[in-house]
């Protein structure tokens, strides 16, 4: 990823020459449980809510995700044959939104999106930012119709409140500058808000090691304890 990155910074390449050298750190740092996708557009009706803003569909550069299949094969010994489709009858009727594509493509409940830009083609940050945001509200819709469903299937009247509080991460980039911003519910449940928790210069050893172990966390996080939340949720009590 650095000697990578220091060779598109000397030759100023663009977006797709930064977004690949990102999904080759994800994919290697990633497992069999994760799913990646890249530039394909997102259901409209899971942008943020009740914006003045003409906001795009999102269309994330990167989008990581939990395998289908890896949630198939956790839920098989409580849903046996169901498991295969369950997730895509919740969400043909209406019960829960799982995924954000408009057809099931084998990613569910995506957990880091990655919007990349270059200098040297016009992008900046701001533009990556806006976009991440839009893609990490939508991605937090996805976990607050999770707590919406396991509140029917209890018959709660209140929502859980550690469903609500699952986070979503972006990755932001302009050429070598990469950004790492955690997405969150606010307090009241409907709210959604980011931060931005490091920033890093590829083209630096040591500040690319750094960024390569906190998303080596948040794959590790995402592939073991939130697939296990999902599939707690989704199966029997």
């Amino acid at each position: 990823m650095w000697e990578t990155s220091k060779e598109n910074e000397d030759c100023a390449r663009g977006e797709d020459d930064w977004r690949s050298v990102l999904k080759a750190a994800i994919k290697q740092l990633g497992g069999e449980t994760i799913a990646i996708i890249e530039n394909r557009d997102w259901r409209s009706d899971i942008k943020p809510p009740n914006s003045n803003l003409k906001v795009k569909d999102p269309r994330p550069d990167i989008c990581v995700g939990v395998r289908a299949k890896a949630l198939e094969k956790a839920l098989a010994p409580t849903k046996g044959n169901e498991a295969s489709n369950l997730l895509s009858k919740l969400q043909d009727n209406a019960e829960l939104i799982s995924y954000p594509y408009p057809n099931p493509i084998g990613l569910k409940f995506p957990f880091l999106v990655a919007e990349t830009k270059s200098g040297a083609t016009g992008g900046n940050l701001f533009q990556a930012q806006n976009q991440a945001a839009v893609g990490g509200s939508g991605a937090l819709r996805m976990f607050t119709s999770l707590s919406q469903y396991h509140a029917r299937v209890n018959k709660q009247a209140n929502q859980c409140a550690q469903l609500l509080s699952i986070p979503v991460f972006s990755l932001t980039t302009e050429g070598p500058i990469i950004e790492l911003w955690v997405h969150f519910h606010e307090a009241d449940g409907t709210r959604f808000n980011m931060t931005r928790l490091h920033v890093w210069c590829m083209t630096i050893k040591s500040d690319c090691l750094g960024a390569l172990i906190h998303i080596s966390a948040i794959l590790k996080w995402g592939s073991g304890e939130l697939k296990d939340t999902i599939v707690n949720v989704l199966s029997p009590q």
